[in-house]
């Protein structure tokens, strides 16, 4: 099934902002600790995960295309709607 640009426009930047805060909530929650990366650290939160989450999620969103790219694509589309109706 192919999806219009708008479409995956919208799953893109929804997804890739959506793991960003979460992971940047997790590290925040879990304090001085969260910041911590080796998984073998006793005081790592969670061994590390949520600060590798957070860095993997800050990559993924430029590697996605930036997330203001992806809202100019939505833009674009709705103002396109806008205009024909």
């Amino acid at each position: 099934m192919l999806f219009r640009s708008y479409e995956a426009s919208v799953s893109k930047l929804f997804g890739s902002e959506l793991t960003q805060k979460v992971a940047n909530t997790g590290v925040k929650a879990c304090g001085l600790y969260g910041n911590l990366w080796d998984e073998h650290d006793a005081r790592a939160a969670l061994g590390g995960g949520f600060t590798r989450s957070y860095v993997r999620s800050v990559s993924a969103t430029i590697a996605g295309g930036t997330s203001e790219i992806q809202r100019v694509v939505i833009a674009r589309h709705v103002l396109k709607g806008l205009r024909d109706a």
